[in-house]
């Protein structure tokens, strides 16, 4: 009941933050790719106004568009703070402080998830999941996440829930 509550909150675009950098996720999901014979095209392309604003993104995000097997597309962007903590971090620490404490975070953003492309991306994510370094839900090392359990645990259940989808294209356990 719980996966089916969750996969209609996913709906069509699966979104959250993750513990790792993005050049380093990047890297990973190409690999993984390209272990997993998936067609793609790989480009880096500008962030919009709100990923700057909201999540101190800087002005490039990468964006990973699959072919085949399904089709569906990848958007990594940089996570360093939001206006809050950015703000409250100037008055608190030195540059490299902040830069410290803000490092190795991104938002990952899967587009066109559905019934079809489901096991496909849950192939791929399980394999991403597997070959990192640290599980991508660990954020606690970002100061941004720090008290945030809540939101801690909403990307845990997010990252977790590609673990329990089969990615047997036969059956769809979502």
């Amino acid at each position: 009941m719980f996966r089916k509550l969750l996969s209609l909150y996913i709906g069509s675009r699966w979104r959250s933050f993750c513990g790792i950098d993005r050049d380093e996720f990047t890297e990973l999901a190409i690999e993984t790719l390209d272990e997993l014979e998936y067609d793609y095209t790989h480009e880096v392309t500008e962030t919009t106004s709100g990923e700057k604003y909201m999540l101190t993104a800087g002005d490039e995000k990468v964006e990973i568009a699959i072919k085949a097997p399904e089709q569906f597309t990848i958007q990594v962007v940089t996570a360093k703070a939001n206006p809050g903590v950015g703000y409250a971090l100037k008055f608190f620490s030195t540059k490299e402080m902040r830069e410290e404490m803000t490092s190795n975070a991104c938002v990952v953003d899967i587009q066109d998830v559905t019934k079809t492309t489901r096991p496909r991306i849950a192939q791929f994510m399980q394999r991403v999941i597997e070959q990192s370094d640290h599980p991508p839900w660990k954020v606690t090392h970002h100061v941004g996440f720090r008290l945030a359990f809540l939101l801690r645990w909403k990307i845990r259940i997010l990252w977790k829930y590609w673990l329990g989808v089969d990615h047997d294209p036969a059956t769809d356990a979502a």
